[in-house]
């Protein structure tokens, strides 16, 4: 579908380890053909953390440089 057609999801956030009783960073980056297997991705992410928190997230058509 080309760069600039690609959706590109970015996730950062905390996790919490119930058994430690600590949080752990996490992050992840992916690309995706729509906006919307961008936002289940993120959505699975968010369930992964548990009470952890998130930092940041976003979804973004095209290509930008430095990615």
């Amino acid at each position: 579908i080309g760069p600039d057609a690609t959706w590109y999801g970015e996730f950062v956030g905390n996790r919490y380890d119930n058994f430690t009783e600590h949080y752990y960073p996490f992050s992840a980056r992916g690309c995706f053909f729509s906006e919307y297997e961008c936002r289940v991705w993120q959505n699975v992410g968010i369930s992964y953390l548990g009470r952890g928190g998130i930092v940041y997230m976003r979804c973004r058509q095209g290509i930008r440089e430095g990615y």
